[in-house]
């Protein structure tokens, strides 16, 4: 029979999955990295344009 021949498809192709699995968690870490940066970095951390702390309304 012709069935012989025919290739299989097995989902994610020739790459091991743990090749794979690296991948996904390189994307998630770059993900990761770049929403911290842009949206938790920019609230934190301290701003000294406007003092307020206890130390400047001593005087």
């Amino acid at each position: 029979m012709a069935q012989d021949s025919t290739k299989k498809s097995y989902g994610y192709g020739k790459r091991p999955m743990w090749q794979w699995v690296a991948i996904y968690i390189i994307i998630g870490g770059l993900v990761y990295g770049l929403i911290y940066y842009f949206v938790l970095a920019k609230k934190g951390g301290y701003d000294n344009s406007n003092p307020t702390g206890s130390y400047y309304n001593q005087q």
